[in-house]
């Protein structure tokens, strides 16, 4: 009979940071640029970044984009760079990793969905950890296939539910995934070269990141976006997004995830996962094999504070070691799991 050894790594418990595993999965970044003073940004800009946001599910990132808005601390530190780059014909514009996603729903969904079903050529993946004001981003880019040319890894902060007026709503609202910008001195939007000519096909490069929140900044609604970009001429062309976990050690993972048991433990069919969180949170779950191969998978969605089941089917599974991770908004766990026949 197929038994189930499976024990998750629980907040409090004793844990071991684990190298970042990028994957081979195209994901698109969705900008709005947008500001508060801008009427249609809080009309039809809002309600689409609305139907975009719970839509992306594993497909992309979305986040708010201001320049010139009031107060000022609503703007990104990289926005000149960042708004040159892109075909920006005015306010609210949604730009689709490089292409202006226009002013419908569907044009915008159909641009991060073709691009997710595109063969990636290169993935980043990294941990983050915020101690006091500090922030520390350890980050790994893969290049999936040969290739050529001059390669850049940027880490974008991103902080949640920040409160401000906004022109077209009434009120205090919250401005949902809003950029804060470069963790680079410089705040350069195009973080660091990783390459320059030609690139092996499984080439990894490793880079540290670290950055002072300002204050203000809500630490426990932060995240950190990892955007490889290629320069083409004086462009720079979008390649490949991904989302930070944190770090099974960091404050944010102890705080937000209180809990996480498996039952019943061994299993033969089927494991129920109780999740425990003090907030509620978008996750994806997923399971790995040892060489990184994603096996079983759950797409991004939202779960509640308190308690929630999870039901994974470990039927379908060979014999063997395995990966089970949890992530998402400023989550990160993970554990092994062993199937056994």
């Amino acid at each position: 009979m197929k038994k189930l050894i499976f024990t998750f790594l629980c907040a409090g418990a004793v844990a071991t940071t684990q190298a970042q595993t990028p994957e081979m999965k195209s994901r698109s970044l969705v900008c709005k640029f947008t500001e508060t003073w801008c009427g249609p940004c809080g009309s039809w800009g809002w309600n689409l970044a609305n139907q975009v946001i719970p839509d992306l599910g594993d497909n992309g990132f979305y986040v708010g984009v201001m320049g010139s808005s009031t107060p000022a601390t609503m703007n990104a530190n990289c926005y000149n760079a960042f708004e040159s780059n892109f075909p920006i014909g005015g306010y609210p514009t949604f730009i689709v990793n490089n292409d202006d996603g226009g002013t419908s729903f569907s044009g915008v969904r159909a641009l991060y969905n073709n691009f997710a079903a595109t063969t990636a050529v290169a993935s980043p993946a990294a941990y983050f950890n915020i101690s006091g004001t500090t922030l520390t981003v350890n980050a790994k880019s893969k290049f999936w296939t040969a290739t050529s040319g001059e390669y850049y890894l940027s880490a974008f902060v991103v902080e949640d539910k920040v409160l401000a007026t906004q022109n077209g709503q009434s009120g205090t609202v919250e401005h949902h995934y809003l950029l804060r910008g470069s963790m680079l001195d410089n705040h350069s939007p195009w973080g660091v070269q990783l390459a320059n000519g030609s690139v092996n096909a499984n080439a990894e490069y490793s880079q540290d990141f670290t950055m002072t929140l300002a204050s203000g900044w809500r630490t426990d609604n932060i995240s950190v976006l990892l955007v490889i970009y290629k320069k083409e001429g004086t462009k720079y062309k979008f390649v490949n997004a991904a989302k930070a976990g944190a770090s099974p050690t960091s404050v944010n993972h102890k705080t937000i995830l209180s809990g996480i048991s498996v039952f019943p433990n061994p299993s033969s069919s089927t494991a129920n996962l109780a999740l425990s969180l003090t907030d509620s949170r978008k996750l994806s779950l997923k399971v790995t094999d040892m060489t990184g191969r994603v096996v079983y998978s759950q797409s991004a969605r939202y779960f509640a504070a308190g308690t929630n089941n999870v039901s994974i089917p470990v039927q379908m599974l060979a014999g063997g070691t395995y990966q089970v991770s949890v992530m998402g908004e400023g989550i990160y766990g993970n554990t092994s799991l062993v199937v056994s026949k």
